[in-house]
C-alpha cells in the first residue's frame, strides 16, 4: 500500500470517526455522495431499473452514521461532466437520456452534478458529511478514445501516456472548481471527504494503480 493511500485513508478515517461520535446521539441529518460508478455502486450485472440491487459505499456510511443519504452520483461521470452534461463522459450523459434510475431526482437533463449539489446544500445548511468519488472516469475516457483510434496495443499505450499529462491537469484544475463550488457557492463549511479508488487488478504486480481520486 502506498504513502499516499495510507494517508489518504487515515485522514478520511479520521474524519468519518469523528463525524461518527457527533452524529450518533442527533437526529439524522442530510448527508451528500457526489460521483461515478463507484458512489452509486454500479454493477453491471444488475437489470437496469432496480435500485435496490445497486449498493455504494455512501449507503453503508449513511447508515453507519445515522445520516439521511442524497446520492447524486452518475455511473460513467467524469471530472468535466460533473460541470457541463454536454462534455463526453462514459455513460451518465446516456444513463440520464435514457431515463435509467437515479438515487436522486434532477431536475431536468440539463441540470449537472454540480448543479444538484449546489442546490442541495444551499437548501440543506445542516448536511453532515459531502463525500465524492470523481476522476476515474477521466482516465477511462483516455483509454477508450484511444482504442478508437488505435489497433494496435503498443500504438494504444503510447496513445495513452501521451494524453495523460492534459489528463491530469484537467482533472487537478476540475477538482479545484469542484471544491470552490462546495465551499463557496454552496456556503458549505462542513467535512468532504474525498474516497480513492482500488487497483484494477491486485493480482498483476506491473499494473499500477491509476486512479485519480
Amino acid at each position: 500500500m502506498s504513502y499516499h493511500f495510507r494517508n489518504v485513508l487515515f485522514t478520511n478515517s479520521v474524519a468519518l470517526l469523528w463525524i461518527a461520535t457527533a452524529s450518533a446521539q442527533s437526529p439524522a441529518q442530510p448527508y451528500l455522495a457526489l460521483g461515478d460508478s463507484v458512489s452509486f455502486g454500479f454493477n453491471p450485472n444488475v437489470t437496469e431499473g432496480d435500485l435496490l440491487d445497486y449498493h455504494g459505499y455512501p449507503q453503508f456510511v449513511s447508515a453507519s452514521l445515522n445520516l439521511n443519504l442524497a446520492n447524486a452520483s452518475c455511473p460513467g461521470e467524469t471530472s468535466t461532466s460533473f460541470f457541463d452534461v454536454t462534455a463526453p463522459d462514459l455513460g451518465c450523459h446516456e444513463w440520464r437520456m435514457a431515463g435509467a434510475p437515479l438515487f436522486v431526482t434532477y431536475t431536468s437533463l440539463t441540470e449537472s452534478q454540480e448543479d444538484y449539489a449546489v442546490s442541495f446544500l444551499r437548501a440543506n445548511p445542516k448536511t453532515k458529511l459531502v463525500t465524492i468519488t470523481i476522476g476515474g472516469n477521466d482516465l477511462g475516457l483516455l483509454q477508450a478514445t484511444c482504442e478508437m483510434e488505435f489497433t494496435s496495443a503498443t500504438a494504444v499505450s503510447e496513445c495513452e501516456l501521451k494524453g495523460l499529462a492534459a489528463v491530469y491537469a484537467r482533472f487537478a484544475g476540475n477538482l479545484i472548481s469542484l471544491y470552490s463550488a462546495i465551499r463557496f457557492k454552496a456556503d458549505y463549511q462542513g467535512p468532504i471527504v474525498a474516497a480513492n479508488y482500488a487497483s484494477p487488478d491486485y493480482k498483476t504486480p506491473s499494473i499500477p494503480d491509476r486512479s485519480l481520486g
